[in-house]
């Protein structure tokens, strides 16, 4: 900008930056649905039937040959996510978002100073806590929801308690 011109100074197109946030959003769109989170975040039916699959016994001869493969390593645990999501009125999140199956993750509820916890759903249900709790047992993918609500000034209560 040696001659005080503006030309010279190096722009960004604002078509050009629409465009790279509408790809980001596409991409984490993609990735989104290919990791199945989004399914999983919004499905009803948490409680479906596990399809029946019928089994056959053989016998198995006493003696192993030693030709035989050695046994199988033992796989590892399967690891479940825990996603926590907080509404306007405070912040909520989960010591550890990755946990193995049955283990237990700890759930900080922080409310803003003028609120308190209004609701703590866990997969859609009510869980009935009202603040900080132990996740025990996780055997799935979790989602917790914890919704906030305005306290009442004492003024408000008084005239509440009067009608």
């Amino acid at each position: 900008m040696a001659n005080g011109n503006k030309k010279d100074e190096p722009r960004i197109s604002p078509y050009f930056i629409a465009l790279a946030a509408g790809i980001l959003i596409i991409l984490l769109a993609v990735l989104l649905v290919m990791s199945g989170v989004l399914d999983r975040a919004f499905s009803n039916d948490s409680h479906e039937e596990t399809p029946s699959v019928e089994t056959t016994v053989s016998e198995v001869p006493s003696e192993t040959p030693e030709s035989a493969a050695p046994s199988p390593t033992p796989t590892e645990m399967p690891t479940y996510q825990v996603y926590v999501t907080a509404g306007y009125g405070g912040d909520a999140y989960a010591t550890t978002n990755t946990v193995k199956d049955g283990e237990t993750d700890h759930i900080t509820v922080i409310p803003d100073v003028g609120y308190s916890v209004g609701s703590i759903n866990i997969n859609g249900t009510p869980s009935g806590y009202y603040g900080s709790f132990d996740l025990t047992e996780i055997h799935m993918d979790t989602v917790i929801h914890i919704e906030f609500v305005p306290m009442q000034t004492e003024e408000e209560a008084a005239s509440d308690n009067e009608e």
